[in-house]
């Protein structure tokens, strides 16, 4: 019999051999507990947090938990114990009376945080939220500055973290489709990817060579090694530095 507590379904699915990727998981101390188990290899070293905001006003103003330091701590025990922590959040910018310095607030934590994969979104109203009642409400033109400077401080956090990934193996989940017979395109995820990644992988066999885009980060793998498990393959790949 297993408890109906995170750690111990956590710990379950690590037994079963499978990539085992955590979802929409909020910072709160229990996860603390489970973060040995990604750096013992039983699950993906990989969280989806949805922290929404990083200044306490707005989170407030949201009805969320609002101490970002404290959240800052714990990611960084998280790292100390698990190097290849990968973690995505999303963003909102533009809530009802986001002020600039609200909104820097919110880029200084990011820039604290440095997290592998951010989303950002335009506050829009939605029938029914208790939102609606906050008044105050940013200009379009301001939302839409905001979420180009937010993704433009993340796109650089994200730059450098891919590059510190040239020169590493890193283990690859491959899927690949045959088409008439033939083996045709490729598609893989690390262990810090949700989704498969957005680039095609050369089918087996086809000898292409990935190289490292600095200038689109993440998206630059190398096959080395390639083998057949019913139909799904199992890879290991290089990043590469860009000629």
């Amino acid at each position: 019999m297993v408890r109906a507590k995170f750690y111990d379904l956590t710990r379950e699915l690590g037994e079963l051999g499978a990539w085992v990727r955590l979802h929409y998981v909020y910072p709160y101390p229990h996860v603390d507990e489970v973060i040995p188990l990604m750096a013992e290899g039983k699950v993906l070293p990989y969280l989806d947090m949805p922290l929404q905001h990083a200044s306490p006003s707005v989170l407030k103003r949201m009805r969320r938990p609002g101490n970002q330091e404290r959240q800052l701590d714990r990611i960084r025990s998280w790292r100390q114990i698990c190097p290849d922590l990968a973690i995505r959040s999303t963003f909102i910018v533009g809530f009802p009376g986001e002020t600039e310095a609200e909104f820097e607030e919110l880029l200084a934590w990011l820039q604290e945080a440095k997290l592998d994969r951010v989303g950002c979104f335009e506050y829009e109203p939605v029938a029914g939220a208790t939102a609606n009642a906050l008044g105050d409400l940013v200009p379009p033109e301001v939302k839409a500055e905001r979420k180009r400077r937010f993704m433009e401080t993340q796109n650089g956090i994200a730059l450098r973290l891919q590059r510190a990934k040239v020169g590493k193996r890193l283990p690859i989940i491959v899927r690949f489709r045959r088409k008439r017979g033939r083996a045709g395109p490729v598609q893989g995820r690390r262990a810090g990817d949700r989704r498969h990644c957005p680039r095609r992988l050369p089918a087996p066999g086809a000898g292409r060579r990935y190289r490292h885009r600095e200038d689109r980060p993440g998206r630059g793998l190398r096959p080395l090694r390639q083998r057949r498990l019913r139909r799904r393959a199992v890879a290991t790949f290089q990043t590469a530095s860009s000629s």
